[in-house]
């Protein structure tokens, strides 16, 4: 993509000038840098699945490696761990603050953003994107079905939600969009190539949200998932990704899926 979002700065810039393809940009850095980068009010929708900074009910069980917290004993081959997601909660609420203010700078008035949690980060996820000046709409289900990590003397952890915020203003629709609050897609668990990777029916059925031709902004790329969906679904990308290992394998996933 031709992209007219970069800032005189990140064009000067060898670190922060993305990879660019049709129809996708994809930038290697932090959220929080990288977001400086694109033009305020240019941003049509943020699809997007942040570290949760959970993972356990205690300080000490949040602080372990995500490679622990969300991957099977079992594998062989173990994934990088997410960025950002085994932090002190003040020290991941700052940052969360932070990274969704310039968020909502680069937001068009009205534009939607859907943003993935679990059950022990909602309320804080809900009071990151009100103070940043976001207002949350409602909260929906992504049903994952039984092959979900099961509790022991306990209920299956089979559920995460997804919440819906928006930017303040209108967007002019051909149509109005009427989702379900309800999605069942089964958990990824075999060649899984992030470790929170999420089904790409379940993206393509969100991308709905993005208005046909808008730009979706994904500030936690992971292994591009969301932006393969925007391709796919005649919409355009701009993904940012801080660990390279998965930063790649997006870059990869961009350029198989990417239309002319």
């Amino acid at each position: 993509m031709n992209t007219n979002q970069l800032c005189p700065k990140c064009k000067e810039s060898s670190v922060l000038v993305p990879i660019t393809g049709n129809r996708w940009d994809s930038y290697h850095s932090r959220a929080e840098i990288a977001l400086d980068c694109i033009e305020e009010g240019t941003i049509d929708a943020v699809i997007t699945d942040p570290p949760y900074g959970s993972g356990g009910t205690t300080v000490a069980k949040r602080l372990r490696p995500s490679s622990e917290k969300y991957q099977s004993s079992d594998r062989k081959e173990k994934l990088p761990d997410i960025d950002g997601d085994a932090m002190l909660p003040e020290a991941w609420i700052r940052m969360m603050t932070t990274i969704f203010d310039k968020v909502r700078r680069a937001c068009k008035p009205g534009a939607d953003l859907l943003v993935f949690c679990d059950w022990m980060s909602l309320t804080r996820f809900i009071e990151v994107i009100g103070a940043a000046g976001l207002y949350v709409r409602s909260v929906g289900i992504w049903d994952k079905g039984r092959c979900s990590r099961p509790n022991r003397n306990g209920m299956r952890n089979q559920v995460e939600m997804i919440l819906h915020a928006r930017r303040s203003g209108k967007v002019e629709r051909e149509k109005d969009i009427y989702l379900n609050g309800v999605f069942q897609y089964p958990t990824m668990r075999n060649n899984k190539l992030h470790l929170t990777q999420k089904p790409l029916e379940l993206m393509h059925e969100l991308m709905q949200l993005a208005p046909p031709e808008g730009i979706v902004l994904d500030p936690f790329q992971g292994s591009g998932t969301t932006g393969v969906a925007a391709l796919q679904t005649n919409r355009r990308y701009i993904g940012i990704e801080s660990v390279k290992h998965y930063h790649d394998i997006a870059i990869q996933r961009l350029q198989e899926f990417s239309t002319p």
